[in-house]
């Protein structure tokens, strides 16, 4: 299973989002695409969930401790997102969380037009739950 892992600020749009998502999923050549992750402190926005339905891709709202625990597996450092977050990709984080434990980066943290994606594929079950 892979996990699409999202971060965004308030100028992205569903649209820049979608394609910056496709190129990710591309580049990490994998046809078991099932959840996009996001992080939980970003419940209002509606962005997610039209992204989502636009991929047909199950929605997973990571929470803050979910992303810090995988911290150390993250190969992206953000000092402005850290200082804004308390993690240091949220992309990478969300993706890899999701995906579960012994999961992997496929495609560590893109960013485009106010997004940021990741691809982290399961290597053991028990992921996006």
């Amino acid at each position: 299973m892979s996990v699409l892992g999202m971060g965004w600020n308030s100028r992205a749009t569903v649209e820049k989002a979608v394609a910056l998502a496709k190129t990710v999923v591309q580049d990490g050549n994998t046809s078991k695409m099932t959840h996009l992750a996001v992080p939980a402190f970003k419940h209002e926005s509606t962005l997610p969930v039209a992204v989502a339905s636009e991929l047909g891709l199950q929605l997973v709202w990571v929470s803050q401790q979910d992303m810090l625990d995988v911290q150390v597996k993250c190969q992206t450092f953000s000092q402005k997102t850290y200082s804004e977050t308390g993690v240091a990709s949220v992309a990478e984080a969300c993706a890899l969380a999701a995906a579960g434990r012994g999961a992997v980066l496929l495609v560590p943290r893109r960013a485009a037009d106010h997004v940021t994606c990741a691809l982290a594929e399961a290597l053991a079950e028990g992921g996006a739950q």
